[in-house]
């Protein structure tokens, strides 16, 4: 086909009338020929978009499988957090317990050095007022 549309300002309607004088100078065979192609084409359109239409369901399934596997792992992955933070809660609580109870035992220590340091002096014996007992005896 020799046909040509023109300028961009060409005409529409003359286009069309050269189209139709082409198509009334086409043989029958050609015209079948053409009808043939156009049927093949058509018929390969529709099993390109079949073929694409079951990849693109396939892959769908496949990414729908995929997003529910990652809602699952991110579930397992918030519930691991919680954990963690309650644990780390734990921890706190214990080393604040820990302070507490180091302090509570210096404080004690502190006490009984004050106590003791107010009775220092050796004990004696009950039957024998001048002999120390044998714990002081040592320290002495």
């Amino acid at each position: 086909m020799n046909l040509v549309r023109g300028n961009r300002h060409g005409h529409a309607s003359e286009w069309n009338n050269a189209m139709k004088d082409e198509l009334e100078n086409m043989d029958q065979q050609q015209f079948s020929d053409l009808n043939a192609n156009l049927a093949n084409f058509h018929q390969q359109l529709v099993s390109l978009e079949q073929k694409h239409s079951q990849k693109f369901n396939s892959n769908l399934s496949q990414i729908i499988s995929l997003i529910l596997e990652s809602s699952k792992v991110s579930l397992h992955r918030s519930i691991d957090k919680e954990k963690i933070a309650a644990s780390n809660d734990k921890v706190s609580a214990l080393q604040v317990d820990k302070k507490n109870l180091r302090a509570e035992l210096n404080s004690t220590v502190k006490l009984s050095k004050s106590t003791n340091s107010i009775d220092s002096r050796p004990r004696r014996t009950r039957s024998d007022p001048d002999k120390l007992s044998a714990s002081q005896q040592n320290t002495e």
